[in-house]
């Protein structure tokens, strides 16, 4: 199987795109905060951790 894409072809594509893309991610961490990502995590995992604040989880990710 032959290769369909050139550089060339992937630099041009990055170029048209890259100020959408960085949009969108820009648009989406104006939307974050913090209970509806809290409410995505496991819980349980918290409290086996001994998590308390959200103080304790930005230390817990270092």
């Amino acid at each position: 199987m032959t290769n369909l894409l050139n550089k060339e072809d992937i630099i041009n594509y990055v170029e048209k795109n890259i100020d959408k893309f960085h949009q969108k991610r820009i648009e989406k961490l104006e939307q974050l905060n913090l209970k509806t990502i809290l409410k995505r995590k496991n819980s349980y995992l918290y409290k086996a951790k001994n998590i308390l604040t959200a103080k304790d989880v930005a230390k817990s990710k270092r």
